[in-house]
């Protein structure tokens, strides 16, 4: 099996969160606005911005990284490499997407502590993976959440199959 360099990954992921922002930035179109200027649909629209920058900027210093160390070693800037993608980011993608198709029929209170508990134990390596903590970190999260969203903002959240 091919291994990746660390500029690779970077990129990959760098790629993924832009593709995830551009995503999160379309399905907000998909909430409703009940009053002029800010409204529901602001603040996922400022994060799927975010990130969409923060996706770009690793990638490209990513690639410019990679561009000065092929420069420094002689080689081409185009390098003649493929870039891989590495089974972490198809599995981040796929939680992405399983997370969307079921928020709206499981509900936000159930589907987001499984989805946070999926990205973490994909992004965190098996030797350091504390499940306990790992649970109620992404319990604590959606509930802050939740509660900023429905006590601060007035914002109906997914109830799923909790209605």
């Amino acid at each position: 099996m091919k291994t990746f360099t660390d500029k690779q990954k970077d990129m990959c992921i760098g790629l993924s969160v832009m593709i995830m922002g551009g995503i999160a930035y379309l399905s907000s179109f998909h909430i409703k606005d009940t009053s002029g200027g800010v409204s529901a649909s602001t603040v996922p629209r400022l994060c799927a911005v975010i990130l969409c920058v923060l996706g770009a900027l690793l990638s490209g210093t990513s690639l410019m990284e990679n561009r000065k160390e092929e420069q420094a070693q002689g080689q081409a800037a185009s390098g003649g490499r493929k870039m891989g993608i590495t089974v972490r980011t198809i599995s981040i993608l796929a939680v992405f997407l399983m997370y969307a198709a079921v928020l709206k029929k499981a509900g936000y209170l159930i589907s987001t502590p499984i989805f946070i508990f999926s990205l973490i134990m994909i992004l965190c390596p098996k030797q350091e993976r504390k499940k306990a903590v790992f649970v109620l970190i992404s319990i604590a999260v959606t509930a802050a959440v939740y509660g900023i969203f429905v006590l601060v903002f007035h914002v109906q959240l997914p109830a799923g199959i909790l209605k």
